[in-house]
């Protein structure tokens, strides 16, 4: 079913069907892959939806919420280097068009492969699909007794607040940092918006990756300490050039 509340459903049996689902979905994409980096790529974005799932229903859940999300997070943050490392060699082959001499991008490439964290990805895998599994059965004890539309409601405005807060914190700063503080407030809110209204929210999703390109470019510029000032200009200019659609963009999402 898709990731959205249906009208006949019961809300807490929605809401944990969809976390559910979510949790399947990661955990097919961790059993063998035939591309790693794709079904790492597509597990965490189904963990990211289950978590912000997750935290709607952390006032019903209590302590349940604080140990589950853990748990999640921690498989997700078990694959985030290999994820960084991949996303940043694709980043500099896009770069490489700016170049006449390519090989002035070989020493950044190489420092990168030689970054590249040394990962028993057979064992990686097995033990993160056993404690997603391990959460799926312990998902149907889930004490949701009192989700109501108003509870619903009210979760998704707390969210709305943080990701202003957030918002008002990276407009402040300009620090990678806050701006990454802001894409994981917006993914969350995106996510759960899309649960009681998919509809209209194509500009959420543009502002979603323009903070996910953000935060890229500062991967890679943290990854790259010893590529040369030019290259490292450029990365720093085209991360300016986003904060600028982020802040302006932001203003106009915020209207709706």
């Amino acid at each position: 079913m898709p990731y959205q509340l249906q009208q006949e459903e019961v809300l807490a049996a929605g809401l944990k069907r969809i976390a559910g689902e979510q949790l399947d979905a990661a955990i097919r994409q961790l059993q063998s892959p035939a591309d790693l980096n794709a079904g790492i790529y597509k597990a965490r974005k189904c963990l990211k939806k289950a978590r912000s799932v997750l935290r709607l229903l952390a006032p019903q859940l209590g302590a349940v919420y604080v140990e589950e999300n853990r748990r999640l997070r921690d498989v997700a943050r078990r694959f985030g280097p290999l994820r960084d490392t991949q996303v940043s060699l694709e980043l500099l082959d896009k770069f490489a068009v700016h170049y006449k001499r390519k090989s002035v991008l070989n020493g950044p490439r190489q420092t990168l492969v030689e970054r590249q964290p040394e990962t028993d990805c057979e064992a990686a895998l097995a033990d993160s699909v056993a404690s997603l599994l391990a959460t799926r059965k312990r998902m149907e004890d889930w004490p949701l007794l009192h989700v109501t539309p108003e509870s619903l409601h009210a979760a998704i405005e707390k969210t709305h607040k943080q990701t202003r807060i957030a918002f008002e914190r990276a407009k402040k700063t300009r620090t990678a940092e806050d701006f990454h503080e802001l894409r994981k407030s917006v993914k969350r809110e995106l996510n759960q918006r899309r649960l009681v209204e998919p509809a209209g929210l194509e500009e959420w999703k543009q502002l979603a990756s323009l903070l996910g390109d953000h935060h890229n470019l500062a991967v890679l510029l943290d990854s790259v300490e010893h590529a040369s000032a030019r290259f490292k200009m450029m990365i720093r200019r085209q991360m300016k050039k986003l904060e600028t659609s982020v802040l302006t963009r932001f203003d106009t999402v915020w209207q709706k």
